[in-house]
């Protein structure tokens, strides 16, 4: 089986720290939400990446920089 390509996921969140240890997640081109810790925000953006369709999550470093990036869901079929 071929290796999942992040391109071919619709959806694409990013998780990254904030200022006084917060960590927002957003989705690219639409809402943030703010969490206490990395696991909310990473288990948040999992979830979200299932229950709306194919999606990749990206978590940054501190100095954000993409530290990991995780395919979520059935890949997207491309027209041949």
């Amino acid at each position: 089986m071929p290796e999942a390509n992040p391109a071919d996921f619709v959806h694409v969140y990013h998780v990254q720290p904030l200022p006084g240890g917060r960590w927002e997640l957003r989705q690219e081109g639409g809402a943030t939400a703010v969490y206490d810790d990395r696991t909310g925000a990473i288990t948040a953006a999992v979830e979200l990446a299932r229950v709306q369709g194919p999606g990749t999550v990206k978590i940054h470093a501190a100095d954000g920089s993409l530290e990991s990036e995780r395919p979520v869901g059935p890949l997207v079929e491309r027209p041949s």
